[in-house]
């Protein structure tokens, strides 16, 4: 079962979305509208949601008191706490939440196929490979067009993109105005390097027309 185009949506959940989160992203407060028209747009045309979220527990190796912001950070996205819920602009309508263990491959295939909702992989670091569920996930959706959006460019998402990249089976778009990065100048970079690698980058405006 092939879809033409997916929506990915990176972790846009309130500690890293709200000026009052435990990791804000700085400037993310300003991507909600483009991230609920490009929600509704989705929606409206047909096109599924996918995405990650981060889904703490206490001792999660990423997890620090004294941080060093490279590898470890501050407690974040615990579950169950607040912060790890999903911004109203992406708030999604029925989720399915795929863990991080081994599910019986023919009732996950039925499930990740014919789940009439949003599908999001839990994770507990940068990457959304590290659930060992996202490949089956794409190769069960076999999507030509990944549309990836949210949070934060230099980070998450730049570990999306070249996880895609990676399996070589679909054409990228990153929306320039629906991400934000941690750091401006490694934003920079990394769009850059996505860049040459044949990612491409359109605005929200662009993705609407396209679409």
């Amino acid at each position: 079962m092939a879809n033409e185009t997916i929506f990915w949506d990176v972790d846009t959940q309130y500690d890293f979305m709200a000026d009052y989160g435990r990791m804000y992203v700085p400037g993310a407060k300003e991507i909600w509208g483009h991230l609920k028209t490009l929600t509704l747009h989705a929606r409206e045309k047909g096109h599924r949601i996918f995405g990650s979220v981060d889904d703490h527990m206490p001792g999660d190796p990423e997890l620090s008191r004294t941080p060093d912001m490279k590898t470890t950070f501050p407690p974040h996205c615990m579950k169950g706490s607040p912060g790890t819920a999903k911004i109203e602009a992406t708030m999604p309508k029925n989720p399915y939440w795929v863990e991080r263990w081994t599910y019986d491959p023919g009732i996950f295939q039925k499930k990740v196929l014919e789940h009439p909702g949003e599908v999001y992989l839990l994770k507990t670091t940068f990457d959304v490979f590290s659930n060992p569920n996202t490949g089956k996930v794409l190769d069960l959706v076999a999507p030509k067009t990944i549309v990836i959006y949210g949070v934060a460019a230099d980070r998450a998402v730049a570990h999306t993109a070249r996880g895609m990249l990676a399996r070589g089976a679909h054409a990228l778009l990153v929306v320039e105005d629906a991400t934000r990065a941690n750091d401006a100048e490694e934003g920079k970079r990394v769009r850059a390097e996505l860049e040459t690698k044949g990612v491409k980058y359109l605005s929200t405006d662009a993705v609407v027309a396209s679409l």
